[in-house]
């Protein structure tokens, strides 16, 4: 495939990707514990592989533990990482989230030398890679190796090497299997491309009317006679990689853990529940035609391109739309795309959700397209740009202002994202000091107890105190029958018991499933909290239709006697379990 050896700018934002990496889950001068939303679902039962008697006959470990949701080759690293070398597992889903994107950052740095001959382009493509993936696509969850997978595969495919880059397909059903049909059609596009060019020149051998002479060999993609066998050896191997493929994802949705989970919802059903509408918890059908086909689990991710279509928009009106590159790549990538969005659509739910065959590719797409029209842009703009150099500048040096500015702003980066950005970013969690000492404090407790309360406060209860818990928001999935109706009568009666105005239907609860501590947050009790929406529906409008005007909640003030942890924002009721001693 031929050396790839790092620029000089790829090597300034691996630098940068360390930096801004760390900031990210360590920021400065706040006292919180950050890390990314879905290691509540992906990380937490990989503690398993350290301590077999953690999560011991749990409902909700088993369900996300599966095959369905943590393919193979994920579990494999997990097993490493987390088993063989004893790291924690969210410290290494940390670090897993920094190598693979500084191993995407080298792989897009040799796809982008095929596609953008200016550096700058290529560097200011690098630097979009970085935020959007970090941001966008980071936590060592196996969608965390659908960037990876891809850039490796189009380098592949770039440098004609479809042999190797069908294995990456394997892989890919190994790690991250959404990504899968989205290599197989670009691959199929580039065999049945170089396919139908080989028959032209065929064709044009033999003097057919239509086709001159093709003379030398020449053009992207274009097979000579003499290419022939190379082409039919990429054809076979693309066939063996599919039906590999499709043995490996067989294995897993047709096999012993589909029947685990039981059937998946259908579209009729799934129309007629709250949980899959505005409001709902994992929200799909949305009001609007235009907002359906652009936002949230049935849109294309049009909110991951919104920055990205703006510069774009930026450069066309620099360099004028007539001036603009489309590269060919970006191209492929759309098309192929949005040709597998409106197939999952027909097939909804069977082909995952739509969604996720845009939302790596299309944002990819507008980034090599950003970089391929950096270079006229900067030229478009170097008049312009310096007479503001003149005027703002003066006789100073450039170089030296710019890092100065470089350095303030990231100084300026770290304090946002540490203040602000961690607390608003729905991507990341993160942790207040009054909510991980009542974790803490949850994990002093014996390690087959199981904990209940509201589902939220339930999220990082596995995570963080590595202690069952009855119900929560994280995994209380949709999609699969059989595991979801057990989940919604356990989340109807953790809600309607924390929300009780009786203690005996708080113990009744409690002996009817073997809850042996209660996390109360004291603020669920005030007045503003009721008024709004306590939780999804239909959970909300079950519970809230239970109450009576003028009742009192036995939580809002439980019993002392029960009391085993309080401080200024949680209460801790142990029902049967009590701290270990020492």
């Amino acid at each position: 495939m031929g050396r790839l050896s790092p620029s000089r700018g790829l090597i300034f934002l691996c630098g940068l990707a360390v930096f801004v990496w760390w900031i990210r889950y360590h920021p400065p001068g706040v006292d919180l514990v950050v890390f990314d939303d879905d290691a509540r679902q992906h990380v937490y039962w990989t503690a398993k592989f350290q301590d077999p008697s953690l999560f011991q006959g749990d409902v909700l470990t088993s369900f996300i533990s599966s095959r369905v949701f943590a393919p193979v080759g994920y579990r494999a690293i997990y097993e490493v990482g987390v088993g063989a070398l004893m790291m924690d597992p969210l410290t290494f889903s940390q670090v897993l989230t920094l190598v693979l994107l500084l191993l995407s950052m080298w792989l897009l740095d040799g796809l982008s030398k095929g596609l953008i001959s200016d550096e700058r382009g290529r560097t200011f493509l690098l630097g979009l890679f970085l935020f959007f993936s970090l941001y966008d696509a980071s936590g060592g969850f196996p969608r965390t190796f659908a960037f990876p997978l891809l850039l490796a595969f189009l380098l592949l495919l770039q440098k004609k090497n479809l042999a190797w880059a069908s294995l990456i397909i394997v892989l890919e059903a190994l790690l991250y299997p959404p990504i899968v049909l989205n290599t197989l059609a670009l691959a199929g596009w580039s065999i049945l491309a170089r396919g139908i060019d080989y028959l032209k020149r065929k064709r044009a051998e033999v003097g057919e009317p239509g086709f001159s002479s093709p003379g030398k060999e020449g053009g992207e993609g274009a097979i000579s006679q003499r290419g022939f066998g190379r082409w039919f050896g990429d054809l076979l191997a693309l066939a063996g990689a599919v039906a590999l493929t499709a043995l490996l994802l067989f294995s897993v949705y047709g096999g012993s853990d589909a029947e685990t989970l039981g059937r998946q919802v259908t579209v009729e059903e799934a129309k007629g529940m709250p949980e899959f509408h505005p409001g709902g918890r994992s929200a799909f059908f949305t009001e609007g035609t235009v907002r359906y086909l652009l936002m949230g689990r049935s849109g294309i991710g049009a909110i991951h391109l919104i920055g990205f279509a703006i510069i774009l928009t930026v450069m066309v009106l620099v360099v004028g739309p007539r001036k603009m590159v489309m590269p060919t790549l970006a191209f492929h990538l759309s098309w192929t795309s949005l040709l597998l969005f409106v197939a999952a659509h027909f097939l909804l739910f069977r082909l995952h959700l739509p969604s996720r065959y845009t939302l790596y590719t299309l944002p990819l797409a507008f980034m090599l397209a950003i970089g391929a029209n950096t270079a006229g842009f900067l030229e478009a703009f170097r008049a312009k740009w310096e007479r503001i150099r003149s005027q703002v500048l003066g006789g100073r040096t450039t170089v030296r202002v710019g890092w100065t500015i470089f350095a303030v702003l990231l100084f300026v980066y770290a304090y946002v994202q540490g203040h602000y950005i961690c607390r608003f970013d729905t991507q990341v969690v993160a942790v207040e000091p009054a909510e991980m000492e009542m974790l803490s404090f949850l994990a002093a407790l014996p390690k087959d107890i199981l904990v209940a309360g509201h589902p939220m406060d339930m999220d990082n209860v596995p995570l963080l105190a590595r202690r069952k818990v009855l119900a929560n928001r994280e995994l209380s999935l949709p999609y699969y029958v059989g595991y979801y109706t057990e989940v919604r009568k356990r989340l109807l009666g953790m809600l309607e018991a924390y929300y009780a105005t009786e203690w005996t239907e708080l113990e009744d609860f409690a002996h009817r499933y073997d809850i042996d501590a209660v996390v109360v947050r004291k603020e669920h009790f005030e007045e503003r909290f009721i008024r709004g929406r306590i939780y999804f529906e239909p959970f909300n409008q079950l519970v809230k239709g239970r109450w009576r005007e003028g009742e009192r909640f036995v939580l809002a003030e439980p019993p002392h006697s029960f009391r085993c942890f309080e401080n200024g924002e949680f209460i801790v009721l142990c029902l049967m379990a009590r701290p270990e001693d020492g």
